[in-house]
C-alpha cells in the first residue's frame, strides 16, 4: 500500500505542551510578510487548547530516519501515498528543507571539520549525504519547498547572532553560555556568502536528486491560491522527548490549525553522526536551530500591532 518505510509502535505518549514564548523574528523579506497574522492565537484559552492538541499528536516516530521539511500545510501525497488515513498516520522528524539541506547548512554554519575544506555548497551537500547515508539515514522534500528555494538568501539575509540566539533560548534549544558559539556561526556563514559559497545550488537539482535517492520521502503539501499558497499557521510545535514527532495532519485534521514543526532530538541525533568531538557536535546540533531562525524570518511576518509573532509551543 505504501513507500513510505515506517516503523509501527503501539505506543504513544500523549503530553500537554506549554505555550513557552513567540517568535520574535520575521519579515526581513517581503515575500514572507503574510505568513502568520489572522491565524495567531488569540487568547490564553485557545493557545493552551492548541497546545494539548500538539500533544494528542505527538507519537513515535514511524519515519525514523528521515526528517521532513518543517512546513506546517498538510501531505497530500507522501512517494504513491495518497490515502488520506495513512497520510494523517505519519509522523516524522521535521528539519528546515529536510535531512540533507538542513544537515548541510548546518554543518557549514559550524565550520565542521567534514565540509571545511569543501569548494562549494554543493560539494558540501555530497560530503554530508555520504556521512547520513552511510549512518542508513535518508533525504526527503517537498514540492515548491520554500527552504530550498531561500537557502541561499536565507544566509545571505540571516538573523543576528544575538537575536538568534535570544530566540533559541526562550525555546529552550540554546543554553545561556553559549551565546559566543552563535557569533562565530553568523560570521562563518558570512564568510561563506561573501565568497559565493551557496550561489551553486538550484531547488530543482535538489528535488531531482530525492527523486532519484530517495522517492517515497518526497511529499506534495496542500497549497492554496492565496497570498501565503495555504500556510495558515498559528505557531511553531518543537517536541522534546527522543523519537517523539509531530502528526501535522492528525493536528489539523482535529483542530482546523497549522503548526510548523522542529524536532531538536532529531538534529541532536544527526549532529551526532556529523561531528568529531563533543564541542563540535553541539555546535551543528545549535546550527541546526540558527537554520530554523533564518529559514522562519524569510517566511513569517514581523510581530507588530496585534500579531504577537508565531506561538511557540513545547
Amino acid at each position: 500500500m505504501s513507500q513510505i518505510e515506517v516503523v509501527t509502535s503501539k505506543l504513544e505518549v500523549v503530553h500537554n505542551p506549554a505555550v513557552i514564548a513567540h517568535l520574535t523574528i520575521g519579515g526581513s523579506n517581503v515575500n514572507g510578510d503574510k505568513i502568520g497574522p489572522g491565524y495567531e492565537f488569540t487568547n490564553d484559552e485557545q493557545a493552551a487548547s492548541m497546545a494539548r492538541a500538539a500533544g494528542e499528536a505527538t507519537h513515535p516516530y514511524t519515519v525514523p530516519k528521515a526528517a521532513y521539511c518543517i512546513d506546517e500545510r498538510p501531505f497530500v501525497k507522501i512517494g504513491n501515498v495518497e490515502d488520506p488515513a495513512a497520510l494523517r498516520e505519519v509522523v516524522t522528524p521535521q528539519l528546515p528543507g529536510g535531512t540533507n539541506l538542513a544537515a548541510t547548512k548546518a554543518a557549514v554554519a559550524a565550520n565542521a571539520t567534514i565540509v571545511r575544506e569543501a569548494r562549494d555548497f554543493n560539494e558540501a551537500y555530497d560530503i554530508v549525504s555520504g556521512v547520513l547515508s552511510r549512518a542508513g539515514y535518508q533525504d526527503a522534500g517537498h514540492e515548491d519547498c520554500g527552504a530550498s528555494k531561500k537557502a541561499e538568501l536565507s544566509v545571505a539575509d540571516q538573523v543576528l547572532a544575538d537575536v538568534a540566539f535570544g530566540t533559541l533560548q526562550a525555546a529552550g534549544v540554546a543554553r545561556s553560555d553559549e551565546q559566543g558559539i552563535f557569533a562565530d556561526m553568523q560570521a562563518t556563514k558570512q564568510r561563506r556568502v561573501d565568497s559565493g559559497f551557496y550561489s551553486v545550488w538550484d531547488p530543482a537539482q535538489h528535488k531531482a536528486r530525492i527523486l532519484a535517492t530517495a522517492p517515497q520521502h518526497y511529499s506534495y503539501l496542500q497549497a492554496e491560491h492565496d497570498a501565503t499558497h495555504g500556510h495558515h499557521a498559528g505557531g511553531l510545535y518543537t517536541p522534546t522527548q527522543d523519537g517523539m514527532g509531530f502528526a501535522k495532519n492528525e493536528f489539523t485534521d482535529a483542530t482546523g490549525a497549522q503548526l510548523f514543526g522542529y524536532t531538536p532530538g532529531f538534529a541532536a541525533e544527526l549532529a551526532n553522526e556529523l561531528g568529531g568531538t563533543d564541542a563540535e557536535r553541539r555546535t551543528i546540533e545549535l546550527a541546526f536551530g540558527y537554520d530554523l531562525v533564518d529559514v522562519s524570518n524569510q517566511l513569517i511576518a514581523k510581530p507588530e500591532g496585534d500579531y504577537p509573532g508565531l506561538t511557540v509551543i513545547q
